[in-house]
């Protein structure tokens, strides 16, 4: 038997699919390597889509907010506004010279 297992491991054939197996356990392995890569890839890509979502949706639901107190429809606070935000919204009223700080940052 041990002569025979000589005589078959001497043999072309069996060098060929030696060959063919080692071939092909070396792409396999590169082929799970690379998986891995774009599995991490997949995932990274998910939550900053999930992060973007979020923001967004915190951004419009800001924005809904915003237009409840723009009484004129300009897309921005008049001073009047402003004063009638901070009370609804905060419950504070706002002195003068806050007033003034807050529109000057308001302007462009």
């Amino acid at each position: 038997i041990i002569e025979k297992q000589k005589e078959l491991s001497d043999a072309e054939p069996f060098r060929k699919v030696k060959r063919e197996i080692l071939e092909l356990t070396s792409k396999l392995a590169g082929g799970v390597r690379s998986l891995d890569r774009f599995s991490g890839v997949i995932k990274t890509t998910r939550e900053k889509a999930a992060k973007k979502s979020a923001a967004l949706a915190k951004l419009e639901e800001k924005k809904q907010e915003m237009k409840k107190y723009d009484l004129d429809k300009d897309g921005k606070l008049s001073r009047k506004e402003v004063i009638a935000y901070c009370k609804a919204v905060i419950q504070f009223e706002l002195g003068a010279e806050t007033l003034d700080k807050i529109m000057k940052s308001l302007e462009p």
